[in-house]
């Protein structure tokens, strides 16, 4: 389990854990985020990030795929106002934590 801001990221679950809330991530929107977290304030490349996600597949997949899983991750992790994940106009994609934590803990 890792946190992120105010979350615990439970990978082998697929859950994010706010307080008493949780949210179950599918299988992709983990692989992202678990991507996103390894490479924490640094711009991940979407070509690197599609690859990574969908090559096993096989499947040719449009970036706009792309676009609505990180707008589904996003909306997953809306509780904690520190954490954003940035996108970086034709290039990426960046999660970034602040470190104010005058949150829930």
């Amino acid at each position: 389990t890792m946190s992120v801001g105010n979350y615990r990221f439970d990978v082998s679950n697929r859950m994010l854990v706010y307080g008493s809330q949780t949210e179950t991530l599918t299988d992709k929107e983990t692989r992202l985020l678990s991507i996103l977290l390894d490479g924490k304030n640094e711009i991940q490349n979407r070509e690197y990030l599609m690859n990574e996600l969908w090559a096993e597949s096989g499947i040719m997949v449009v970036s706009k795929n792309l676009d609505v899983l990180v707008s589904r991750l996003r909306k997953k992790l809306s509780l904690d106002k520190n954490i954003k994940i940035s996108s970086v106009h034709g290039v990426g994609y960046k999660l970034e934590v602040s470190n104010d934590q005058n949150g829930v803990s």
